[in-house]
């Protein structure tokens, strides 16, 4: 697979929409239909402190059998342009796709990876979930590679085919990833930075749409001081004190809710995109992606002329070059801070203009000095296309190498 110096611009419907129901940013919920009433947690002590409540393990239930008044559906037909398009990635690469939907993760994890291993390091499942009958489409990270089936646990993306098209569930990284418990339910567990761990369960709404938040837990300062983490509780997905219940077992209760939900994650049979046959060619469109990021270690390229901007001073600074292949006007960098979601799970920046070009040009790049300070992107920069529109993009790390990440976003403030 063929693998760039510079990591180009991403640009993605979605960059954070699975967070929605519990990800990253809990906080950032929109979704109202669950049960408003909270629940406290009173661990006793060490020996009978109770797992979490569940029902049953179950076993996922296949694809529907007709009847003799139904016709059998062949899901794997209404599923195969979506699995045309990620068995593709997995073999030719996405850096210059026109960024879809559910390919976050997969990115994050093939960057690096030669075309082989890719094939075999994920594969997907079809079955249903929730007892609608029709199953849902599942991208895994392969943990035990087998000869014609693996196993795997981790689900980089989940569709669903209510309306006879694939639609996006939710979808998983390395640091925001979602587990299968058995029946409808799923396990999320979210990293927003040093100070901020997230972890709950969901279930997949009746109709397959969406997620539906069940139990929600994540770590928040006390106070002003940021001196001392607490340890909260809801069942809204928000990451809110003020709607939440403090774990009055603290760090120990939170540790031990987590570990029982981690012992009911269940083992998924799926097959290896290295034994997946491909209906038909699939050409994904080029994405327009005209702006660049990269690392500067000692060097500028080859570059004499260039702009620069400090973000911050900290130990842990480090230098990005953002160039461009064709003229930009109106290029601004930007502070970004998560301050909700829209209806759809999408994250909205409240964004602070730091710096200011009246045009980025291919011969005269802007080298900025800057700080990543968690998972969440702090730093990030817009520009206005040819037609006038602007476009705003945020600056991340994989979680997996420290690569550089750079996703389009449309909710700013």
């Amino acid at each position: 697979m063929k693998h760039k110096a510079i990591i180009l611009v991403i640009v993605s419907i979605f960059f954070i929409s699975s967070l929605g129901a519990c990800g990253l940013i809990g906080d950032l919920i929109g979704d109202k239909t669950v049960s408003s009433t909270l629940t406290k947690i009173v661990p006793d002590d060490k020996e009978t402190q109770t797992e979490p409540s569940a029902t049953p393990k179950e076993e996922p239930t296949q694809m529907p059998l007709p009847t003799a008044t139904e016709v059998a559906i062949d899901y794997e037909a209404i599923y195969s342009e979506t699995l045309n398009r990620f068995y593709y990635g997995l073999s030719h690469g996405i850096e210059d796709w026109d960024y879809g939907t559910g390919e976050v993760g997969l990115l994050e994890f093939i960057m690096n990876l030669p075309e082989p291993d890719a094939l075999e390091r994920v594969g997907y499942t079809i079955q249903d979930l929730n007892g609608d009958k029709i199953p849902e489409l599942l991208i895994v990270h392969v943990d035990e590679p087998g000869t014609d089936q693996a196993k795997g646990k981790m689900i980089y993306a989940a569709f669903s085919a209510t309306q006879g098209q694939p639609e996006l569930i939710f979808e998983g990284w390395y640091r925001n990833a979602y587990y299968y418990l058995g029946g409808d339910r799923i396990y999320n567990t979210a990293s927003a930075g040093a100070m901020y761990s997230i972890f709950g369960t969901l279930r997949l709404s009746p109709d397959g749409k969406k997620l539906d938040c069940e139990d929600y837990y994540f770590t928040y300062e006390k106070d002003e001081s940021m001196e001392e983490i607490g340890y909260y509780h809801n069942t809204i997905c928000e990451m809110e004190k003020s709607v939440s219940t403090e774990l009055e077992g603290g760090q120990e209760a939170f540790e031990q809710t987590s570990s029982a939900f981690a012992r009911q994650i269940q083992t998924l049979t799926i097959t290896p995109f290295s034994k997946y046959q491909p209906s038909a060619p699939y050409t994904p469109t080029k994405a327009d992606k005209p702006v660049s990021v990269e690392w500067v270690k000692d060097t500028l390229k080859g570059y004499t002329d260039y702009h620069e901007f400090v973000a911050d001073t900290t130990e842990h600074q480090v230098q990005l070059l953002i160039s461009t292949e064709k003229r930009v006007e109106n290029f601004k960098f930007l502070g970004l801070f998560a301050s909700g979601a829209d209806e759809n799970y999408n994250i909205i920046f409240d964004i602070d203009e730091r710096y200011a070009l009246d045009a980025l040009t291919p011969e005269k790049p802007l080298l900025v000095k800057m700080t990543f300070f968690g998972d969440l992107p702090s730093y990030g920069f817009s520009f206005d296309d040819e037609t006038g529109k602007t476009r705003y993009f945020s600056i991340s790390l994989s979680g997996y190498d420290g690569s550089i990440i750079v996703n389009e976003f449309s909710n700013a403030h």
